[in-house]
């Protein structure tokens, strides 16, 4: 995760319905699998049809260049893909200011999750906080964008939102700064 592998976002008060939002160029082929490393359980398009699970499956690709939503419903086991009309800003660096690190915008910087399209995912992996803890996630080492919401461990922030609760523990935290989406994975 974080090079090849990008996550799907909890929706928040319903872990049951993943979502991403990015920008994706037309003809780049992708598919949506479950576990890391395995083909069993995996999302592909024939026909201009989603299918899952057949092994004979192309790539799911976008007609033209743009950003676009995709939610997966895991109840109802349905992928829809839709274009993505909402607004749009490119960061150059994502931080982790919280009580960790004296709420320093610049301090505890993510790592953005491509170099190939314009970059909207980031991820720091094996944070490890020694105490609970709160934080935010804040745009090009200042407060000017910054997000936060009281969820905790997926959140959706906003502008200027509450403080994000943090468990003591180790995790892998991923962010989409196009939904303002977090996950903290624990390790």
């Amino acid at each position: 995760a974080g090079t090849a592998l990008v996550p799907l976002y909890p929706e928040v008060g319903n872990y049951s319905i993943l979502n991403y939002v990015g920008y994706f160029p037309a003809g780049q082929g992708f598919k949506l699998i479950h576990t890391p490393g395995s083909w069993d359980q995996q999302w592909g398009m024939t026909g201009g049809v989603f299918v899952k699970n057949d092994g004979g499956s192309g790539n799911i690709e976008v007609a033209e260049d743009g950003y676009y939503q995709i939610s997966y419903d895991m109840e109802m086991d349905v992928v829809t893909i839709t274009k993505y009309t909402g607004n749009v800003g490119v960061y150059e660096a994502i931080g982790m200011p919280g009580d960790y690190n004296d709420w320093s915008p610049a301090a505890t910087l993510m790592t953005p999750m491509t170099s190939v399209v314009e970059n909207h995912d980031w991820i720091k992996s094996n944070v490890t906080f020694t105490a609970d803890t709160d934080l935010k996630f804040a745009a090009n080492g200042s407060w000017a964008v910054n997000w936060g919401d009281s969820g905790f461990p997926v959140g959706v922030g906003v502008q200027n939102g509450v403080n994000a609760p943090v468990v003591a523990g180790t995790y892998d935290i991923f962010f989409n700064d196009i939904m303002g989406a977090y996950y903290f994975i624990a390790k």
